[in-house]
């Protein structure tokens, strides 16, 4: 695969939703999981070190 970052969309008003899916990336993170996610399938370099929204840190 090629390298390339994906994103999820939220509704301006789903606030509540987007710290959840954030909470839940950061725990992943935390925990080795998405590492392991990502070298399972290959794709260890489109690694990123931390959920990012609009492109900032959160």
């Amino acid at each position: 695969f090629a390298v390339g970052y994906q994103g999820i969309a939220f509704r301006k008003d789903a606030g509540p939703l987007r710290e959840a899916v954030t909470g839940a990336l950061t725990e992943l993170m935390a925990d080795g999981g998405y590492t392991a996610i990502l070298t399972k399938w290959g794709l260890s370099a489109n690694a990123v070190p931390r959920p990012l929204l609009n492109a900032s840190p959160q």
